[in-house]
């Protein structure tokens, strides 16, 4: 039996994981095109525009408004759905905590539901029990690249009047029915940080089908303006808003991702399947669920772990695999409702507002278990993350399997 590396033996893989996305002599020649116009910003240059149709054009939504981040594409996206204060926004409990703060930072108040324990999605049961007098939004988030259960969030949407605003951070062409979520809500975001399944680093992009909201969104991401709309000076603001527009440069470099998206997903699916397929021999391991009616795009593979079943803790598997020279990640590591932004009420320099506005007087119950979210935070781990997931070939599942028949093996023989 090979002696594990954290107690002395040789590690399975001593060269480091690729956590960089793939980048080409495209990307550099539209960029070189940016520097040759002089035009670096999105007001006077050419990418934002060409990005913002091709992209919108690609998920099927009329408009495409961009932003530096997909943090601030959801702050613009709530902020032209109407959110405000006394708003109460429902969204899932595991997800990362931008989800969250976006709302925050419109004066509402983040309401959490408990997810489904196959697709790690927000439970649209959970979901419909949570809605109260005070909500505006549900924010569905398609987590790790499987799209969560549109019919039935649409349906409970329209029953309750309020309208929907997609998180899309984690699943660029992610498919459910067939059709590219991003495009079902009124309002979808996505993001182009470093770690996405297209990136310029940073950088992202709202789209709506909705021209009233398209231009409250153009509003919100350059200081209440709208550039080439009126014939009022272009200091005129009409509403508050933000520095949030994305660099020309960025957007150059996201029309050249984009052209390589399709086969970027391809690969993501291939090795997802790939990576199920070698970890299915293990009973204490339990894999991703693709349901057959979407395409799950895997910006993150995950395993639940059954601890007894192995022998093992979460923690010190991690720490062995990790030695093992393999990647892992804990995750999440708590249900948002239990964070102390939340559950203590800081909000905005911890004075406790906008949960004890004047205008909430509800109640997000963050004391609530969230049952599932409680589970999956104790027994997930991350093993591919970001471009993992594409970068890996053969070699990396291979290593995965030995590092945790390594593991199995010691655990199950001490």
């Amino acid at each position: 039996m090979e002696e594990l590396a954290i107690l002395g033996g040789s590690p399975v893989r001593t060269r480091d994981i690729d956590l960089d996305p793939a980048m080409a002599p495209r990307e550099l020649e539209l960029i070189n095109q940016v520097i040759e116009s002089r035009k670096l910003s999105s007001n006077d240059g050419s990418m934002n525009p060409r990005f913002e149709a091709e992209f919108s054009r690609y998920i099927g939504a009329e408009y495409g408004i961009t932003t530096n981040a997909g943090t601030s594409a959801l702050h613009v996206a709530l902020a032209a759905a109407g959110v405000g204060p006394g708003d109460e926004v429902i969204l899932p409990a595991y997800t990362f905590i931008a989800s969250a703060t976006s709302i925050l930072h419109n004066n509402a108040v983040p309401v959490f539901a408990d997810i489904l324990p196959d697709t790690l999605c927000i439970d649209p049961v959970d979901l419909e029990k949570r809605i109260t007098e005070k909500t505006r939004v549900i924010m569905p988030v398609h987590l790790f690249g499987h799209p969560a259960e549109m019919d039935e969030i649409l349906d409970i949407a329209s029953d309750h009047d309020v309208k929907v605003v997609e998180d899309c951070a984690q699943a660029h062409a992610a498919e459910y029915r067939e059709r590219k979520v991003g495009s079902f809500g009124d309002l979808g975001c996505f993001s182009f940080q470093r770690s996405k399944n297209i990136t310029a680093g940073e950088g992202g992009i709202v789209l709506t089908n909705d021209k009233k909201m398209a231009d409250a969104c153009l509003r919100m991401r350059q200081q209440g303006r709208l550039f080439g709309t009126s014939a009022r000076p272009v200091y005129d603001s009409f509403t508050l808003g933000y520095n949030f527009r994305m660099t020309e440069m960025q957007a150059a470099m996201l029309l050249a991702q984009l052209e390589k998206l399709d086969d970027f997903t391809e690969t993501r699916i291939r090795n997802g399947k790939k990576m199920i397929e070698e970890l299915s021999r293990f009973d204490w391991i339990t894999c991703p669920t693709t349901k057959p009616y979407v395409k799950n795009v895997h910006h993150v593979f995950f395993i639940r772990v059954d601890s007894e079943k192995l022998g093992m803790d979460k923690d010190k598997l991690i720490e062995a695999y990790r030695a093992e020279g393999m990647y892992a990640s804990p995750g999440y590591e708590f249900p948002l409702n239990r964070h102390p932004i939340f559950a203590e009420g800081i909000g905005f320099g911890g004075k406790k507002c906008p949960f004890d506005c004047l205008y909430y007087g509800g109640d997000a119950r963050y004391q609530d278990l969230r049952p599932v979210t409680e589970e999956v935070v104790r027994d997930t781990i991350w093993v591919s993350s970001g471009w993992m997931v594409h970068n890996f070939t053969d070699v990396e599942i291979g290593d995965m399997v030995r590092a945790f028949e390594k593991i199995e093996n010691s655990a199950k023989n001490r």
